[in-house]
């Protein structure tokens, strides 16, 4: 059983991995379709390329050690806001 809510975590962490790089290249594409829209297939290929980027950039840091979960946090995290007495 635990290891179904492990999968179904690492799961989601993998499909928020792969949404950015995906983002980013849907939106060049169709930057690249508002400019001239002659250049529909190039505006396909560039979300091809976001498409293949984030699969396979989410399936390498799901196979590392730590998984998707633990990159994620790690780059959500942020340090403690030190007080002006820590400060000094």
């Amino acid at each position: 059983m635990y290891k179904i809510f492990e999968w179904i975590t690492e799961a989601y962490g993998w499909f928020r991995i792969m949404l950015s790089p995906l983002l980013i290249a849907s939106v060049i594409g169709y930057a690249i379709y508002l400019f001239n829209s002659n250049y529909r297939a190039l505006s396909f290929i560039s979300i091809g390329i976001g498409l293949v980027t984030g699969i396979a950039w989410a399936t390498r840091i799901w196979k590392s050690r730590g998984g998707t979960i633990q990159f994620l946090s790690k780059i959500s995290h942020t340090d403690d806001i030190p007080t002006s007495e820590q400060a000094i």
